[in-house]
């Protein structure tokens, strides 16, 4: 025996040694290569334990943030396409977005009760023993075929594994930073998809098979034999009756409704009410359909289940959205009060910069860069130039606009402002369109969120940011995960799916006829807005190949997708025709991305309110 291997003899007893040195003569009795491998083995079990927590947890509050996002493309059918809403879209509303948001946050409870098994579970192998399980009673396969499930399993595993990789190659070829954990991240995803939706089938299949096999054990042997069968006890029939009307009550309920707003008789907020209502039906069928999955406890938070998390952030927001419109009267007319441009007013022209005072000049977007090249006597537009039309197109009647462009204009080279159109104050995103003849200019301004329809509008367009930005920062290496994955998810609209035109297209075809407008005539073009003005301004413009300039914009990089379709790959990339003022401690351009140039300029003020006022931006 080597020196310093301690030996014990063969049956010696261990009683009398206390616990923590029998734990150390163990440890000590394994040769030191399987002592490695043991730690090797724990490491590697931990890892695989984080990253399927990590996983799930991922996947689950994707989904929610992606199935919510799609909210204003069921319910706001009747506010974007009035007259054109048809049957089907009505009927798609109030009946498939209640049962999808029902179903995803039956998925999040899923996955998010797999990750509290995952954690608490010692067993490395439990992952591939629930898959294998689900399969089978899916399938309704033999034990004996148990091995081959598991098989197959882990040699799709494997293959999932080199297919992220494979992803990972190619989004690094593509220019994404860290592509080969994004991969993974993806198939991994899409396996924990696949995974929860198979638990569903399962739960469903368990169902209808027990209570098959409990009808035909003879009720004598059923307590014996349940074992045997490898089956629990069939729902009670008071389940079954219940979650069955609910889903009757809720499909009926607004169906009836759907049809009174198509017929006029109420108005059409009821059908984003309805649609809180049907996912509350929606989820108590579940709760008596699958009472042992809705009723499990949130990890991090005790006090409900995720499921009714979920559900519950869905009603509310259908609430509040259904509230907005009648907050008309909260957004009154707005007048030209405080001209930015006059004597004594509020444009303070003493202000300068910190590099002005160290003798660097002014910020580069007011210093050389300019906007409508097109013109015959060198004048070209300069960014205070263009904010001016950004904050006149705000004012409600064409008066205090023309004023506000006047007094900015007058005894300059770019006087007089002649205003071509000017869209409806009720317009969503209205437009303006003035002409500089003195220096052969066109210049489009498109308003921002002035009324309770455009924060509908506002609601539509980047809710996925919002929520999908959310998860983002909140998960641990959420930044690694592509954009390109949140553009390709939330691209697709319902609404073409049922002959219905997005909000936004109108706002496209106007910019577009303006634009072929502008060639004829032989003028110059230039698009500014502020706030989601902005946004739309730079989304548009990059379609058509138009500079703007822009204030304050909400990002672009998801809502690209969604606004401009197809036309991202064909079309000017929006990094050639984008330019952004930013002041520091405005939140809206926050809400996604800001693609382009942005040029980040000082706010003083302290409120973010403020920071994101035109006049102080000016000024």
């Amino acid at each position: 025996m080597e020196q310093g291997t301690p030996a014990l003899e063969e049956g010696a007893k261990t009683a009398d040694v206390p616990r923590g040195e029998e734990a150390s003569l163990r440890v000590a009795m394994v040769p030191h290569s399987e002592t490695e491998d043991s730690c090797g083995s724990l490491a590697r079990r931990h890892w695989v334990k984080a990253w399927l927590c990590y996983v799930g947890i991922l996947d689950a509050f994707l989904s929610v943030a992606i199935y919510m996002s799609m909210m204003p493309q069921y319910v706001f059918l009747p506010y974007v396409a009035s007259e054109q809403a048809t049957v089907a879209a009505v009927l798609a509303q109030v009946v498939a977005y209640p049962l999808l948001m029902t179903i995803v946050a039956g998925k999040a409870q899923i996955l998010l009760s797999l990750v509290a098994e995952v954690a608490e579970h010692k067993d490395e192998d439990h992952i591939l023993e629930m898959c294998t399980h689900l399969l089978m009673v899916v399938f309704n396969f033999s034990e004996e075929r148990r091995q081959k499930v598991e098989t197959a399993l882990k040699i799709s595993f494997c293959a999932n594994f080199f297919i992220g990789i494979a992803i990972g190659v190619r989004l690094e070829l593509g220019g994404n930073n860290f592509g080969i954990i994004s991969g993974i991240l993806m198939v991994c995803l899409t396996a924990t998809t696949i995974f929860a939706y198979c638990h569903y089938v399962a739960m469903i299949v368990q169902i209808v098979r027990n209570q098959y096999l409990y009808q035909e054990i003879p009720e004598e042997e059923q307590d014996e034999r349940l074992m045997k069968y490898e089956i629990t006890r069939p729902l009670p029939r008071r389940n079954m009756w219940m979650g069955s009307e609910y889903m009757v009550a809720a499909f009926i309920g607004q169906v009836i409704l759907g049809l009174l707003v198509i017929l006029r008789i109420i108005s059409a907020t009821f059908l984003i009410l309805s649609t809180a209502m049907g996912t509350m039906f929606y989820a108590f069928a579940f709760t008596h359909f699958f009472p042992s999955m809705v009723r499990k406890r949130c990890f991090f938070c005790p006090c409900t289940s995720c499921f009714w998390m979920v559900i519950g952030m869905v009603v509310t927001l259908c609430i509040i959205f259904g509230l907005i419109p009648q907050t008309q009267g909260l957004f009154p007319e707005k007048h030209l009060v405080r001209p930015i441009f006059q004597p004594g007013q509020a444009f303070n022209d003493t202000y300068v910069v910190p590099g002005q005072l160290a003798g660097l000049g002014a910020y580069p977007v007011c210093n050389g860069m300019t906007w409508a090249a097109r013109n015959f006597n060198g004048n070209k537009l300069l960014a205070l130039d263009l904010l001016i039309f950004a904050k006149a197109i705000y004012w409600t009647h064409q008066e205090d606009i023309m004023a506000e462009l006047g007094n900015a204009t007058y005894n300059t080279e770019l006087y007089p402002v002649q205003l071509e159109e000017l869209q409806d104050m009720q317009a969503v995103a209205r437009i303006g369109v003035f002409k500089l003849p003195s220096i052969n200019t066109r210049v489009i301004a498109v308003r921002g969120s002035a009324q309770a329809e455009d924060w509908l509008f506002n609601a539509d367009v980047w809710a996925p940011s919002v929520l999908t930005g959310i998860v983002r920062k909140v998960m641990p290496l959420g930044t690694l995960f592509p954009l390109s994955f949140s553009r390709i998810a939330m691209a697709p609209d319902i609404r073409s799916l049922l002959g219905l035109d997005p909000p936004w297209e109108s706002l496209r075809a106007k910019i577009a006829a303006i634009k072929k407008k502008s060639d004829e005539d032989g003028l110059a073009l230039a698009l500014t807005g502020h706030s989601l003005g902005g946004g739309m301004a730079q989304l548009c413009g990059s379609i058509e190949g138009i500079r703007s300039l822009t204030f304050s914009p909400v990002g672009q990089a998801v809502a690209q997708a969604r606004v401009n379709g197809d036309s991202v790959k064909h079309q000017m990339p929006i990094e050639n025709t984008a330019v952004s003022v930013v002041p520091y401690g405005d939140i809206v351009p926050q809400i996604d991305d800001q693609l382009g140039v942005a040029q980040s300029i000082a706010c003083t003020a302290i409120n973010p309110i403020t920071c994101h006022n035109l006049t102080q931006t000016a000024c």
